[in-house]
């Protein structure tokens, strides 16, 4: 296999060094996925197997570390963003800070959207499922309605 690994690397990912990700370890990902899956084969098979596995631990790693710091500035930017979103809203969602009615989310609309073929309006409050309450949370068209625990606190 390559001897450059994508992402700078798992040792720097062990050790908390997350340097900004750039396009170019993105592409050299990509050329060594050609170099061994030119052809479908058993060798294929277990280099996806393993790219998949290892991909997946350093992203979880990377985004935790990245995301618990300070500014971070690099082409996976609105990746960490998402999550720094979603770690806030999953939070106070387990906290039971959040307004929920049985397995749905209350959300503020910040937009007009179509949901299930009704047209909601900017400013609609709609109990949601929590994927599609957060599909549009993520996107910047609605914000989770927090309990009066939080209200009260700002005011």
């Amino acid at each position: 296999m390559s001897e450059r690994v994508p992402l700078g690397g798992p040792f720097k990912a062990a050790m908390g060094m997350h340097e900004p990700q750039t396009l170019e370890p993105l592409r050299e990902a990509r050329r060594q996925l050609s170099t061994y899956c030119a052809s479908p084969s058993e060798l294929c098979s277990k280099y996806l197997e393993v790219l998949a596995e290892v991909s997946s631990r350093m992203a979880a790693v990377r985004l935790e570390d990245i995301a618990t710091s300070g500014a971070y500035e690099g082409v996976d930017k609105p990746v960490i963003a998402a999550y720094r979103k979603l770690l806030e809203i999953y939070s106070k969602y387990i906290a039971g800070l959040l307004v929920v009615w049985g397995d749905q989310l209350l959300v503020e609309l910040a937009g007009s959207v179509e949901v299930e073929g009704r047209m909601l309006n900017k400013g609609d409050l709609v109990n949601m499922n929590l994927e599609e309450a957060l599909g549009l949370i993520l996107s910047g068209l609605a914000k989770p309605v927090e309990s009066i625990a939080l209200r009260e606190g700002k005011t």
